[in-house]
This record gives structure tokens, sequence and C-alpha cells, in this order.
């Protein structure tokens, strides 16, 4: 019988597999952690960087909307909380902390944690003048490890992540940019020219696709950042930015277009040329206005003027700013401004007087007294873009208050108030405070309408003298049938023309609508102060009765002027019923306290001059044109791309010969865009600039031998980009 003897081979190998498996169920474990472990560090990675931006980005747009560092900064702790999965993402508690060296330098910034959550977010901002808002973010989180600390790997790691976004960077939209690269690369002329007697100044960034040439070594003084292709910077030249020069990248012409550009390229009629006539309407003009000398004043009613043989003015005021009569003092409503707007060159300012007359129907107004008169001119515009299609009420600031020249007795008297019109007022409603002139518009209540048919006329002179009214000082013009107002087309040797209005006082059955005055005690009407204050209440709501949605209120005054010798600035933007509701800062629809023109769509009263190829804008120190743009035309105030029916490639408007000289009046409010035409601007006054927003065009020279060439002003200037990440 045979035997089999164990083999020595074998028992030398026994255990081999226990070794084996060991080694592979450490390569399946460490393969196990990096797809479990891994994969939960790459997605809590990516979710981290994702909340980090999502944080910049947030306390960005919020800015944006309603200009409020704290909100930003609540804001960006909301967004990352909300996109790192934070049960309790509002729940945060914040402490000022010293910036990460990430941040950009002069940061200011917070530091964020929440109860239970294993990480932290630091938020950052620096408010960069006209290079925007930075928001910076930093985040850093914990994760635990599971099957890697087989590995070694420890328990607990550290992930982080960073972020910047940017707001309202005029990076884009520079107060000054010339988009030819002229002297560089071999090309001949000079992209910009700069040269002055006196110290050049410019608010905003000026930016030039080719060299930087100072004609004259006269100081320059930007407020802003300088940026070049080529050259260097000129010695003298001062700013509050940076420079980059040379080395700055080449800009893109930003391709602006008119909401109106298929009408601008298609058959309109054309509009008759200006005439002694105060009022203009939009159109297209065949030749050019050439305002010279005695060329008086003309209101431009809103909308696209375009200039195919160009336009030229040196004579006469020319603006589609609405104005009251006698415009008061900024702080003062009690006394008249320095300057009034419409008598800046040409006598067309308005004034008036009020004065007790006898009541119709024996319904006095109470109580008696020298009530204090206000007046605001008003008118409609209509806008029929795409976007924000409307019918809107434009209220001027209040006059000068004026009492009336005989006080009323309480028992037998109304009164009546007698206009010397100003140019563009389609009516005017008026405003009482039964304790007399006081400078608290909040005790003035709204008494009526009084429309104006007149057709204003720019001859003649000596506008504005209330002495020279009908009637003046206690004898009006008796009111029409059944107490209705009446107007004439001249006074003295104006020929802007007058109204006069009906009686006001507590006659119920007045065809206009007007009730009674405050609230009816025993049959007798008293004024009471009600919030809003009106003084009699219209039956109808309606326009023109009721200043709606502007309130009882007059609205609010002017802002000091710029400088000595200048008018009064428009009122500020703000939520009806306060702020500007006639000119450059209304704006419909409105948003919030902080941004009132957030997401605006119309600025009721704007234009626009458009310029076809070969057509040039002349503006002279001897004439003014005071204009403003508006949202309905992204702020572009001067168009001058061609005129080629889009898609086809456009004909440039390649004009060398555009000159803009100022003077203390002249201004255009918003963009002027001519990217293939070159451009001479002239300052004009220490304290005013001509261009109150932006330039881009091909070649500019500008010379502020006489003062300020170019004030930069956000609101007045095409949209800045969205927040958008720049780290």
């Amino acid at each position: 019988m045979r035997s089999t003897a164990p083999s020595t081979k074998l028992s030398r190998q026994s255990g081999q597999a226990i070794v084996l498996i060991a080694l592979t169920l450490l390569v399946l474990f460490g393969m196990l952690g990096l797809a479990v472990d891994g994969g939960r560090a790459y997605i809590d990675r990516r979710e981290l960087q994702d909340a980090v931006d999502a944080a910049v980005l947030g306390a960005g747009d919020t800015y944006e909307l309603q200009g409020s560092i704290p909100n930003s900064s609540a804001a960006a702790a909301t967004y990352y909380g909300l996109n790192e999965h934070v049960a309790n993402y509002a729940g945060y508690s914040s402490a000022a902390a010293a910036c990460p060296s990430t941040f950009p330098a002069g940061s200011t910034c917070v530091n964020y944690t929440w109860s239970g959550y294993p990480g932290t977010f630091t938020f950052g901002y620096l408010v960069n003048q006209f290079n925007g808002t930075i928001f910076s973010g930093s985040a850093s989180h914990q994760v635990a490890v599971t099957f890697m600390q087989v590995l070694g790997v420890p328990s607990i790691n550290n992930y982080s992540a960073i972020a910047e976004a940017v707001v309202g960077d005029q990076w884009q939209t520079p107060a000054l940019l010339t988009l030819g690269q002229n002297g560089c690369n071999g090309n001949n002329g000079d992209s910009l020219i700069i040269q002055g007697s006196v110290s050049v100044t410019i608010t905003g960034d000026v930016y030039s696709n080719g060299d930087l040439k100072d004609q004259n070594g006269a100081p320059v003084s930007v407020n802003g950042s300088v940026y070049a292709d080529c050259s260097t910077l000129p010695s003298g030249w001062t700013y509050t930015g940076t420079a980059k020069v040379p080395g700055a990248p080449v800009l893109a012409d930003p391709g602006y277009s008119s909401p109106y550009q298929s009408s601008l390229y298609g058959s309109t009629s054309p509009t008759a040329p200006p005439s002694s006539v105060v009022e203009m309407q939009p159109g297209i003009y065949q030749s050019d206005p050439k305002f010279a000398g005695g060329a008086g004043c003309h209101f431009m009613d809103p909308g696209v003027y375009t200039w195919p043989a160009g336009y030229t003015d040196n004579g006469g005021l020319n603006s589609n700013e609405l104005k009251p009569p006698i415009e008061s003092q900024y702080n003062d409503a009690t006394q008249p401004a320095g300057v009034q707007f419409w008598n800046q060159g040409v006598p067309c300012a308005g004034d008036f007087y009020a004065t007790a007359v006898a009541a119709t129907g024996g319904k006095p107004l109470k109580p008696g007294g020298a009530w204090g008169i206000e007046i605001a001119a008003v008118r409609q515009d209509t806008w029929n873009g795409a976007n924000g299609a409307g019918t809107y009420i434009r209220e001027s600031a209040p006059s000068m208050c004026r009492q009336l020249q005989s006080g009323m007795n309480g028992t037998s008297h109304g009164f009546q108030v007698v206009i010397g019109n100003v140019p563009g007022a389609q009516g005017y409603y008026v405003f009482g405070n039964p304790n007399g002139c006081q400078n608290n518009q909040a005790n003035f209540g709204f008494l009526g309408f009084i429309s104006n048919p007149v057709v204003e006329l720019n001859t003649g002179n000596l506008c504005g003298d209330r002495t020279k009214l009908p009637g003046y000082p206690n004898s009006p013009p008796a009111p029409g049938a059944n107490n209705t107002a009446t107007s004439g087309g001249n006074y003295g040797n104006c020929n802007l023309g007058y109204v006069a209005s009906e009686v006001f006082d507590n006659n119920n059955n007045n065809p206009q609508g007007l009730g009674y005055v405050g609230f009816n005690t025993n049959a007798n009407s008293q004024w009471s102060a009600v919030s809003p204050q009106c003084a009699i209440a219209p039956t109808n709501p309606g326009w023109p009765y009721l200043p709606s949605p502007q309130g009882c209120n007059p609205p609010d005054l002017e802002q000091a002027p710029a400088g000595p010798g200048l008018s009064n600035q428009t009122a500020t933007r703000a939520l009806t019923p306060n702020g500007d509701q006639a000119d450059e800062n209304q704006c419909r629809p409105q948003a919030s306290a902080f941004r009132p023109c957030a997401g605006a769509a119309v600025t009721p009263g704007a234009v626009q001059f458009y310029f076809p190829p070969n057509a040039c804008l002349n503006q002279q120190g001897g004439g003014s044109t005071f204009v403003f743009s508006g949202f309905q035309y992204n702020w572009i105030v001067v168009f001058a791309p061609g005129n080629t029916k889009p898609p086809d490639p456009p004909t440039p408007n390649s004009c060398s010969g555009n000159s803009l000289a100022g003077n203390s009046t002249t201004a255009f409010i918003g963009t002027i865009y001519m990217p293939t035409g070159s451009i001479t601007i002239n300052g004009g006054n220490a304290a005013a600039a001509p261009v109150a927003g932006q330039v881009i065009a091909y070649n500019a020279l500008i010379d502020g031998s006489a003062g300020v060439a170019i004030a930069f002003n956000p609101d007045v200037a095409p949209a800045p980009p969205a927040a958008r990440l720049i780290v």
C-alpha cells in the first residue's frame, strides 16, 4: 500500500494568503477611501467655491440695487449660508476681522460664523471710486474622512476658497475714451490731446487706445485713473486712482445703439425748422438750425432730434429742462434764486402775482389773510418705446413763495393768480399756505391747476417782470364764463404770454371739480392740516387736477448751484413725492429709497441728438444747449455712429469737426457717442463742465483753458456691467 507524505514546499507557503488578503484589503480600503472620501472632498471643495462665488456676486447685485454696504454684507452671508447648505443660514454671528492677504489693500472685513457649522466666512469690501466697488470672500471648511484614515490621512481636513467680484466698474465706461490707436505702432496723429492755459480738470477715468499728448504742458487733474496703450504719462498730470501708461489694453467700441434705430433709418417726414415758436418737436431737421444771436429760447419736447445737416448753436438757449416761474433759492423758498435758468442769455424766465378778489357765489376761502402762494410748472409727456411705454406727468420744483398782494378778509374773498409763462409749461399747479410764506414745503397744500393754452413765442423781452403782468398788483383779468381761467399772448414786451386763474374759493360748483378747503365744519370751510395736505380737495383725482402720484405738497426745492454765477441744479433722485419730478433725476418706474432709479426704463423728458454721416455738432460759446438724455436711450445724448439700416455694415460718421465749446450754461447730460468721429471740447467754467456724463470718440482734443471739461456722473451714463467675478 502506497502512502503520501506531506510536501515540505506547501508547508513553507502556509499563511501567505492571509498576508495577501490583508494587502488586498488595504488597497481596497484605499480605493474605497479615494472614491468615498475623495469624492466627498471634491464635492465639498466645489460647493465651498460656489458658495463664496455666490456670496460676492450677491453682495454686488445688492449694492447695485440698494447702494448699502450693510445690506450687501448681510446678503453675502445669506448667499454663502444657503449655498453651503447651512441649516440656520440666517442665524449667523458677525464680528470685525482682519482681512486676508489675498484681499485688495484697503478692504474692510467682517467674519461670519454659524452655530454647529464647521467653518467660517470672511467678507470684505473696497469702495474704489470710479473703478467700482470690490467685494471679496474667503472661506474655510472642515471635512471629516473615514476610509482614508487607513492610509494615514488626518481625520479632519481643512478646505478653503476665495473669490472677488466688482460692480460699477468704470473700466469699460470711463469719463473719456478715445478709440483711435493714433500715436501707437506707427499710426499717425494723436489719439488724445489735452491742452489748457490753466489747470484742466476731468472727473472720472481717462482712457486712450493710442497715445496721450499734453499740448502745452498745462497741469491736468484727473479725479480717477489714467490709461493709455502707448506713450508716457505727461509731466504735471495728477490722478487719484491708478495709472497704466503705457501698456493699457485696447478697449473695443461698446457698440451702443438707439431704441429708435429702425425709425432713424426709415422714411420719416421732415420737421419744420426752428422758428420764433418756443416749443420744438423731435424729428428730422433737414437744415442746420444755425442758432445765432437773438435766437431766443427754445424748449425741446422729449424724443430724438435728427440733424442730417448738422447742429450749430451760437446764440440763444435750447433746453428740455422744465422750470417754475421765478425759481427760489435752493435753501430758502421765500427768496428768488440769484440766477434764473431761463434768463441765462435770454429773457425767458417767468414770474407771477396773486391777490384777493371777490369770491364766487358768496363762498369765501377761509381763513383770511395774506396766504403764501407757490407755483410749479407741469406738463405731460409720452414715451412709446418698447419698455416703459406710457404718459408721464412732469412737475417742476416750486417757485419762490409770494404772498397775496392784498390779503383775504375771510368773509367775501377768494384769490386769483396771474402767471407769466415759462418755456414748455402746459399748465401750472398752485399751492397755498394760509400762514403766508414759510420756508417749509409741508405747510403748503395743493389748490388747483391752471391750463396754459398760449403758443409761446421767443420774440420780445422783459419776460419775468411781474409788474408788467396785466392788472398788477390788485386788478387781475376777470375770469371767463363759469369762473374759468383766461390767457393772453403777451404782456408788456414779452411774447411768452400769460395765464390768469379762475377765482380760488369755496364754490362747490367750480367746473374744474374743486371741492372744499380742508374739512367742512358746521357748513363753514376751514383750513385744517391733513396728511398729505390738500388745500382744496379735488373730486377728480386724475390729471390735470391732482398732482398724482406726486402728492399734495409742492415738490422738493432745487439743489445749490455748482458754483458762483450759475443757476440752481435739479433736485436729487428720490422716491416720489420727494426729489426731482421733471428733469434728469426723474425716473419711472421707481425702486427703493436706496436706489430709486434702479431698473428704471424711462426718463420722461429725455432727448437724444442723432447725427448721420458727415453731420457735425458745432456748439459754440455764444449759444447755450442744456439737454439731458435718459434711461430709454441708455443715456446716450449725442448718437453719431452711422446710418445704414441694420444688419448691413454701418456707414460711419467720421466728422472731424465736432466742437463743444462750453460756457456757464451749456451742458450735455449723458454720453456723447461718436466712435468714428473726432471732437474738440472746451471747458467753459471752473465749476460747470459742458459734458456731465461721458465722451466716447475716435480722437479728442480737450481744451481746459476756461475750466472743467468733463465731469463723469455714473447716474447719467450707460449702465455699467453687472456684478462679475474677477478672482
